[in-house]
């Protein structure tokens, strides 16, 4: 079983989008040998997701509202195959506990929603979803 783990700042946005984007197309596609997860570099709590990740999502027949936040951790870490970064910034901060190897900045960088309105977490959404197929084929090869 591969092992693919977003990562972004705070776990409320991004990462749990791409989280579930991805799950979502493995599931479109029975794809069962891929487990996704995510985390956050500065995660304050356990807290739910942004009410406008939850949103965006809930648009395209998704349901994040159950999720919670998560530091992300050494063992998290270890355990990836594949961690995509929202941000090169973010690869950087995790270059003191992965695998460069397994470090991916996402195939298009996707900008911090937090705080924004609708249509800036459907334009993260978007980008993210753009980026599931590349994302796929990097697993796959």
């Amino acid at each position: 079983m591969k092992k693919i783990l977003f990562v972004c700042t705070g776990n409320t946005c991004r990462s749990p989008m791409a989280e579930a984007l991805l799950k979502a197309e493995l599931n479109k596609r029975n794809i069962l040998d891929i487990s996704v997860d995510s985390a956050g570099l500065a995660v304050y709590g356990n807290a739910p997701a942004s009410e406008n990740a939850v949103l965006a999502l809930k648009e395209t027949g998704i349901d994040i509202l159950g999720h919670t936040s998560t530091q992300i951790t050494k063992q998290m870490v270890d355990e990836a195959d594949y961690i995509f970064c929202m941000t090169k910034r973010h690869c950087e901060a995790l270059k003191a506990i992965a695998d460069e190897g397994k470090l991916f900045v996402m195939p298009v960088e996707i900008p911090d929603p937090y705080g924004g309105s609708l249509d800036v977490y459907r334009e993260c959404r978007d980008k993210i979803m753009q980026c599931i197929p590349l994302i796929l084929q990097k697993v796959k090869e």
